[in-house]
Parts: structure tokens; sequence; C-alpha cells
């Protein structure tokens, strides 16, 4: 695949060399001025690569043009002390394979890409390229070859590939999601309502050992669709000061008292957008993990900061907008990584930890929901340093952030005699969900068939609610049966539940405005807070 890059690279080196040339026995080109030469070792600076010469047999030094130094990450004096000082800069684990190549730059043969580990631990990918420059009579004269820094590349790449595996099991995760969480939602409604009957304190304790099955299951379908960015997010303008400062409040209660907090706020911070709910347990989820690799005891730091990223940094990472960026940092002393675990950090089910202690859902998540905010998500950690997750949430347009008002008292007697019609085509999660809202006092019209529904008010019934399933069989969609109520019956409200949501009341992975979203499995709680925030007419 590289046939055409050798040509490319053979042409280039040919003239090269006669500007070179006579610094080997039995040169045949005029030497150049010095200027000639200063000129061809300012190009190969200014490309970022090395260009090298040495003599078939090996018996001169080397002579180099470019940026060694920045490329294998050691003093340039070194080569000429050793021409086979580039070998130790190779990753151990790629050393064996340049090495079994080596004869392939006689041939014209030698282009690999391998890593190199600079002094202070960074390590780079490199493209080699060599080939023999030939005698009149088809003898080597001379080996060179052209060395690039392609890490970008690389990690562009690799980006791209991740999001490839996100489409890919985005494909098989909704389905899947959508059915799983039906599943969860009859099990966990069925549980809460059997916990209101008088029963022995044993049975109790194992409904709520089932409840609690439930809701970690939900936190793995949550978390998945977060990975393939199809978690339908409800974002606002957030003042990154007043969110740092309660999300401290928070973890310190988190965190064992063996781990030491430190919140750093910059001055004059920016507002940024996101799902307040989502970024709680982004954060938290990158604390706990920190909190993890300092084994018992440690430090953790949370910083936010403006930011800006420019359009250098966002052409070499996929998906990333040059922009102004509130950035919030969290940073351990713990185990930290290799190269090897941070590239796969992101990707699902991934995890370093021991059997049964992660999901490995935990970083893919916070990745899923950085992108799904068209924002950014960065790894740097060091083996026995520690580690740095940086997120950067775009900043937000207004000035003024949306204040945050929770419903300070869910008091259900507010749907006692309401009128509800209810559509759901899964009938267990249909009966469920309408056991719980006759608890809560409603008068419930209950259907598995959006058709039927809309025949009712075609017919003239009226409702002063409709909880609606996204996804639903026959010839309309929630979000199409939802229109129509609207338009027949205009102080009807609408509240949609769903275990998963691809489209329909999402655009760009945000909640349209106005839409309140109840995801399944549900609290009886969040069910009746869902119903009393779309009947105060909240755009929350």
């Amino acid at each position: 695949m590289w046939s055409g890059s050798l040509m490319a690279l053979r042409k280039k080196l040919i003239q090269l060399f006669r500007l070179v040339g006579d610094r080997f026995p039995g040169a045949r080109t005029p030497k150049p001025a010095f200027d000639e030469l200063a000129i061809v070792h300012q190009v190969m600076k200014e490309a970022n690569q090395v260009l090298w010469v040495d003599n078939s047999d090996k018996t001169q030094s080397i002579l180099l043009f470019g940026e060694y130094a920045n490329i294998y990450g050691r003093p340039r004096v070194k080569m000429k002390e050793n021409a086979r000082d580039w070998m130790n800069a190779i990753h151990p684990e790629d050393r064996p394979e340049v090495e079994a190549a080596l004869p392939l730059q006689l041939t014209g043969d030698f282009d690999l890409q391998y890593r190199v580990v600079h002094e202070d631990g960074a390590v780079r990918w490199v493209r080699d390229m060599a080939l023999p420059i030939r005698h009149v009579d088809g003898s080597p004269a001379y080996l060179a070859g052209i060395v690039s820094d392609v890490t970008d590349r690389v990690e562009l790449e690799r980006q791209t590939r991740h999001d490839q595996k996100v489409k890919a099991v985005g494909a098989l995760a909704g389905g899947i999601c959508h059915d799983f969480n039906n599943v969860l939602a009859v099990i966990h409604g069925n549980m809460e309502l059997s916990l209101d009957a008088d029963l022995p304190d044993e049975v109790s304790e194992n409904l709520r050992a089932v409840i609690a099955a439930c809701e970690r299951g939900a936190t793995l379908t949550h978390r998945l669709l977060s990975y393939v960015r199809n978690q339908p997010l409800s974002t606002e303008s957030i003042s990154a000061k007043s969110f740092i400062e309660s999300i401290g409040v928070l973890l310190k209660q988190t965190l064992t008292e063996t781990v030491e907090l430190e919140i750093i706020s910059g001055a004059g911070l920016w507002n940024c957008v996101a799902d307040r709910g989502e970024l709680e347990t982004v954060l938290l989820n990158l604390a706990i993990n920190g909190r993890h690799a300092m084994m018992k005891d440690g430090k953790l730091t949370i910083e936010v900061n403006n930011t800006r990223i420019d359009e250098v940094y966002a052409n070499s990472h996929d998906e990333v907008l040059p922009g102004q960026y509130v950035c919030f940092s969290v940073t351990d002393n713990g185990v930290g990584m290799t190269p090897d675990v941070v590239a796969q950090a992101f990707d699902p089910f991934f995890t370093t930890k021991e059997a049964g202690k992660g999901s490995g859902l935990g970083l893919s998540m916070a990745y899923g929901f950085a992108k799904q905010l068209r924002g950014h998500l960065k790894i740097y950690s060091e083996p026995g340093v520690g580690t740095t997750v940086k997120l950067y949430l775009p900043r937000a347009k207004d000035s003024e952030p949306k204040q945050f008002e929770g419903l300070s008292k869910l008091d259900p007697s507010v749907l006692k005699d309401k009128s509800v019609l209810l559509v759901d085509n899964d009938d267990d999660v249909r009966r469920t969900v309408e056991l719980q809202l006759r608890a809560f006092g409603c008068r419930i019209k209950s259907t598995g068939n959006p058709e039927d529904a809309w025949s009712c008010i075609s017919l003239g019934e009226t409702f002063d609610l409709a909880v609606l399933d996204v996804v639903l069989g026959g010839n309309l969609s929630g979000p199409e049966l939802a229109k129509r109520i609207e338009d027949a019956l205009p102080e009807a409200k609408i509240l949609f539940i769903s275990g998963f949501t691809e489209n329909g009341i999402i655009h760009d992975g945000v909640l349209d405005v106005g839409v309140t979203l109840v995801q399944k499995p549900f609290t009886k709680e969040e069910l009746l807070a869902g119903c009393l925030r779309v009947l105060a007419n909240s755009k929350k």
C-alpha cells in the first residue's frame, strides 16, 4: 500500500543526494556549497522529519538532517557516538519487528510504523522508510531514509476506528436496551408496588434486593446508551462555579476519609452547556475511578477553568471543534496507566479492575457524554505518577445560567381524579404503569394501540395527561400521536416514557425543547415527578 510513497521518496532522496553525496567515498557529484546543506537541514526541520544517510557497509558515521531530537527524544550527539542509537528509543514491544526488517533497507522494501519512547517517557509513533541509492553498476552506494512523526495521524485513525465501533455497538445496543429496560420496568415497578403491602420483614428485604438488582441493571443500560451517544440529554446553561461547589459537597460524602479532596476553580468561570444530572454522574464516576486508582489513600483534585481549543489541536483530534470550552479536570496520584491501557480506556467493558469490581463502562460513558454535547474528553496518565481526565464542555452562549429548580415536594394528591391516557404496546409494562398511576388516584384509559387511542379522542374523549411510550407499534409513533393530541386537546399535557429513544423527540442527542421524558425503568417517585412537571407546564 505504500508503493506510491516509496517512489516519491526515492525521487526526493536522489535529488537530495546530489547535494550530500560526496560526503562518502565513491561519490561522483560535486561538493555542494554549505548553504545548500543548510537549506536541506532547515527543510527537514520545518517538516518535522529526519533525513539520514549512511554508507551501505556501515563503516562511517551516519549523516543526519532534521529533527532527530524531537522525533526520537534523544540528544543528536548520541547518534555521532553510536550510529544505532535510534534503536534504543524504539518501544521494547516493537523493537524485534524493526530489527528483523533491517535487511529490507538494502532491497528498498523497508517501510515500518513503530513506537518510540522518549527519555521523558512520552510515547510517539513514527513512520520509517528507507532504500538504497545505487552506483551505476547497480551496487548499493548509500542507505538513506526519511523518518516522520505520525502520532497525530495514528491518533486520528484510532479515534476513527473507535467512532466506527460506537456506531456498530449503538446499532446493536439500541434494540437490546429498549427490550431490557422494558423487562426491568416490569420487575422494578411490581416490586415497588408489592412493598406497599403489609409484608413480613424478610419478604420486604427480598423485594428490596430485587429492586436494587434492577437499579444496577438500569445503570448498565444507562451507561451503554451514553457510550453510543443515545442517552437523551436535557441540556441547559450551567454555572461552572456553582456546579463545582455543589459537586464538591457530594464528593466529600462519597470519598473515603483517607482521600484528600481539593477543589480548584478559576476566576470568571464561564457557563457551560450540559445535562446537569448526567454531568454530576460523569464527574462522580471519574472521582470514584481516581479513588480506586489510589488504593487506600491519596489526593484527588477537581479543577475547573476556562480554556480554548485551537484549530491545530482540533484538526489532530477527531470530532473536536475549535472554540471556547469549560474544562473539568479530575486528577489522582494513583497507580497511573500505561499508554496501551490509555488507548483502550474508552472501549466499552474494558477494565483493569478485578472481576466484579467494575463494569468497564465508566470512562466510555464519559466519552460518549462529551461527544454527544460536542465536547471532548482526554486522558493524561503516567504509571506510578497518576492520571488526569479532562472533560471539555462547550461554553454557553448566554451570560446568565438557567436556574435549577427541582420539585421541592412530590405531592401525589395533585394527580387525584386526573384523567390520564396511557399508551404502551408492551402489555406488562402498561399494566405496571397503570397500577402506579392508579396508586396516585388517577383515572386511567389504557391501550397498547396508538390508533385506538386516537380514535377515543376523535370520538370526543378528553384527558388531562397523556403518558406515551416513544416507540409504539402500528402506524403512529409516540411523538406523532402526541402531535395529534396537542392539536385536538391543547390543554392536555404530554409525558413520554421510554427505554430507548433514538429519534422523534431527540435531535442531535438532545431532547427537544419542552419535552419531558421519564426513562424506563423508573421508580414511582420518578414517574410522579414527571407527571407533576408536565402538569405544572415546566420546560425542564
